[in-house]
């Protein structure tokens, strides 16, 4: 599942994951991720934008978490500083990615954690 609440990166995601076999969902916002989280129990990886309209990314993997402890959640942002990435782990995140996203890097952090 892809949490982005900004319809470029949406799109730039969408792209960079159609060259893939990769099914996805995409949820705009932080509550919606966590609905639909426990609606499709198939979900095994979830690439967490952290600053999002209504929670924040940190939150929603918190939540996530709690329903699966063991699912992926990767963190991604456009706040690139160590205390960013020492949150996102803080919050239950595996990995981190910031923004701007570039395909390559993308998605070899995905194939890490997609096997």
């Amino acid at each position: 599942m892809v949490v982005e609440d900004d319809q470029m990166n949406a799109k730039l995601i969408s792209k960079f994951l159609d060259v893939t076999n990769v099914k996805y969902l995409f949820a705009c916002n932080g509550n919606s991720s966590i609905e639909i989280f426990k609606t499709n129990p198939d979900i095994d990886l979830v690439l967490m934008d952290i600053q999002l309209p209504d929670i924040s990314g940190y939150d929603a993997t918190k939540e996530i978490l709690k329903i699966r402890p063991n699912t992926k959640v990767i963190a991604q942002t456009a706040h690139a500083f160590e205390e960013d990435r020492g949150l996102a782990f803080k919050a239950g995140c595996c990995d981190y990615i910031s923004k701007p996203l570039f395909k390559y890097k993308f998605l070899q952090l995905l194939s890490k954690y997609l096997k």
